[in-house]
């Protein structure tokens, strides 16, 4: 009879889910969590209710590199496009609504990946100065 494997960091899974540093809670990062957390960075555990923070990681910035340049290849292939067919439309190359085409392609594209990145390589962490709230 065959025991099974002993798990190691790196045959474990990382699960997407945030833990909160003030009280262990481990729950997800919904979109509406990631939508109203904004440009601060700021969670709320929805069991103890105290706000942290996510922390900026090395991966995190692999990631952010990643969407950039995921950006640039797709900016570059629509506006050689524009350009290309331009003759063949009898227009004089990109019009106003390549451009919004091109905008509304790169937001569906980044914000999934910064909300799955948010979600698995940013830990919560306790903010500056924060001692938990009792009650």
């Amino acid at each position: 009879m065959r025991e099974p494997p002993i798990p190691s960091p790196q045959t474990e899974k990382k699960t997407s889910n945030l833990a909160c540093p003030f009280c262990g809670h481990e729950f997800p990062l919904t979109w509406s969590r990631y939508l109203k957390q904004g440009f601060n960075s700021a969670v709320k555990c929805p069991q103890c209710g105290e706000k942290s923070h996510l922390q900026w990681t090395a991966a995190y910035f692999g990631y952010l590199v990643l969407i950039a340049l995921i950006s640039a290849m797709i900016t570059i292939l629509e506006l050689g496009y524009a350009i290309i067919t331009a003759p063949l439309t009898d227009r004089k190359g990109p019009t106003k609504g390549d451009a919004v085409s091109l905008i509304a392609i790169l937001l569906c594209i980044a914000f999934p990946i910064d909300r799955f990145a948010d979600a698995r390589y940013r830990p919560l962490v306790k903010p500056k100065n924060k001692t938990p709230r009792f009650g």
